[in-house]
């Protein structure tokens, strides 16, 4: 009100925590010539000798180069830690005691296959990091992460460099060297838009070998890139997709599995390919803590799709999120017995602070066990018949949309449904000290290291000026690493895409520019939401809050 004396924002908190001065020092300049020691210099001669050749105010004012951290080893190589079964795929009669779990969803024992504390702390800090607004998300991400900035190189999605770095640890670029097949040959489960299929395809030409591949992906947003995929050859020639009896490319569907396996069979005299791939996900947004959980189908479908289509002595690999439940565990399990040696890998391009792991098989032992491949086709039955009436409708290919019918876990046990729980007598794994021992070690230590990575992720969300990695300097040496090509300038173009661009040609990858503030493909970039409010952050998100715990937390499991 017009002459009032009362200030309209005295009980403002942000108003009142704005500082009066600004607590960034203004640039700092050398003294005028008046002030310095020493007699003033000569007027109007270039040639006489400064006190200081720094004495230039300009100098002061020149851009200084970054200070990255140097607190911590960044790796660039994968070293495998590898498992191996020593009795045969049947020995010990475990067979026997394969069965199908049904039982009520409750509450789970993470102390079985982990340990519990840890668990709730990684929970604990996942809900703690939920609250970050998805700006400040991305800008962290972008900054915590010292592999951010390695991409998705020359390829159409970041999954191939993903597979480059797994193969480079274990060799499946190399697996028809062992199964004495003399082209490579592949088979791509679940991993649309393609990036696994491009990179081998790409590797295999490289290595001067001849190959060939097929895929089975939902059709939908996510289906294979074909038409932007890094590559010479004709696709047709070398890569066939296939989308199941009825079309859709649904895994869950037995006879789509079969189909898949009829096709590759067929092509390849029923001897089976030479690598299995698979890298299925979808969106869990509302139930993130149980990912797990709610990939469990997916996970023994493309495990099953395997086992129908790889060759004796072939590889395998699949994407998993934990490894907390005795369905997982098992699951595993059977890998371990019908494999050499089995791996549980994170790679250096999977972001830190997710649950992703992969499961990586080296030389199967017996081709299409037709006891595991009936139990495991009877399991998913039994999922496929325990799902309520309105999740019937077909899946969908979306990375950002929910499936049909999901629900929380806790709303699964509130409403007393029932699920496959097991594929067999959990005592056989327990009895199994030797694997039991593998997967409770690395368990804890993913844990750890992924309660770490979110820890982090809090601290740069909350302070914009904490100093990052050197991560072009991590790029090119994992790229070398990985033998694959590193471009010259890190800021530059991918120059492959400058023609098609120049000639109106319509490439998605033609700006291979890398920002720290750059959201995942589709999405806007709101350039007005990148201005540093240092202030703000800090208040958000509380920079010191649980600081004085960190060390304790960090060392406890070691």
């Amino acid at each position: 009100m017009e002459g009032s004396t009362t200030d309209p924002y005295t009980n403002d908190p942000e108003y009142i925590a704005t500082p009066l001065v600004s607590p960034i020092a203004p640039p700092r300049l050398n003294p005028p010539p008046s002030q310095r020691n020493g007699p003033p210099p000569q007027a109007n001669n270039r040639d006489a000798p400064r006190d200081n050749p720094r004495d230039n105010p300009r100098d002061n004012l020149r851009p200084t180069a970054p200070v990255f951290r140097n607190d911590k080893n960044i790796p660039h190589q994968q070293v495998v830690q590898w498992l191996v079964c020593e009795a045969s795929p049947e020995e010990g009669g475990w067979l026997d005691k394969l069965e199908v779990v049904v039982e009520k969803i409750g509450e789970l024992d993470y102390d079985l296959f982990c340990v519990k504390e840890i668990v709730d702390e990684l929970f604990a800090t996942k809900t703690k990091i939920s609250v970050i607004v998805p700006h400040d998300l991305y800008r962290a991400r972008s900054r915590a992460n010292p592999y951010e900035a390695i991409g998705k190189s020359i390829f159409v999605n970041r999954s191939a460099v993903k597979m480059a770095n797994l193969d480079a640890a274990c060799g499946f670029s190399q697996a028809n060297q062992r199964t004495g097949s003399a082209d490579f040959t592949f088979a791509d489960i679940c991993s649309g838009p393609g990036g696994f299929t491009e990179y081998l395809l790409w590797r295999a030409d490289r290595n001067g070998m001849k190959s060939r591949g097929w895929g089975m992906t939902l059709r939908g947003e996510q289906d294979f890139a074909l038409e932007n995929m890094n590559l010479q050859p004709p696709l047709k020639e070398v890569f066939a997709p296939f989308y199941g009896e009825d079309g859709t490319g649904d895994i869950y569907k037995d006879e789509n599995i079969k189909g898949f396996a009829a096709l590759i069979n067929g092509a390849t005299e029923d001897k089976g390919v030479d690598l299995v791939t698979a890298d299925g996900g979808f969106n869990v947004t509302g139930d993130e803590l149980h990912q797990e959980d709610h990939s469990r189908q997916l996970v023994l479908c493309q495990v099953l799709t395997m086992f129908m289509t790889l060759r004796k002595g072939g590889d395998f690999t699949v994407k998993v999120f934990d490894l907390y439940t005795p369905f997982m565990v098992e699951l595993v399990y059977i890998l371990y017995r019908f494999f050499e040696k089995i791996a549980i890998i994170k790679p250096f391009t999977s972001r830190p602070a997710n649950s992703e792991r992969y499961i990586v098989c080296h030389s199967l032992r017996a081709s299409r066990p037709s006891a595991i491949i009936n139990h495991l086709f009877a399991a998913n039955e039994r999922m496929n018949a325990l799902k309520p009436n309105y999740t019937s409708a077909d899946v969908i290919s979306s990375h950002t949309t929910q499936q049909p019918g999901f629900l929380p876990r806790s709303l699964k046990v509130q409403n007393g449904m029932e699920e496959v729980t097991g594929l067999m007598n959990v005592d056989v794994v327990k009895t199994d000290k030797t694997f039991l021992s593998r997967i409770r070690t690395v368990n804890i230590r993913m844990t750890m290291s992924q309660k770490e990575a979110l820890q982090e992720l809090y601290r740069y969300a909350a302070d914009v000026r904490r100093a990052t990695y050197d991560q072009v300097r991590i790029r090119r040496q994992c790229l070398q690493e990985w033998n694959l090509p590193v471009p010259e300038e890190f800021h530059g173009r991918d120059t492959r895409h400058d023609e098609q661009h120049r000639h109106g040609g319509n490439d998605r990858r033609t700006d291979q520019r890398f920002s720290p503030y750059k959201r995942p493909d589709g999405e806007r970039d709101n350039r007005d939401s990148r201005h540093d409010h240092s202030r703000q952050d800090r208040t958000r998100y509380d920079r010191d809050a649980g600081s004085r715990h960190e060390d304790r937390d960090r060392n406890r499991y070691r």
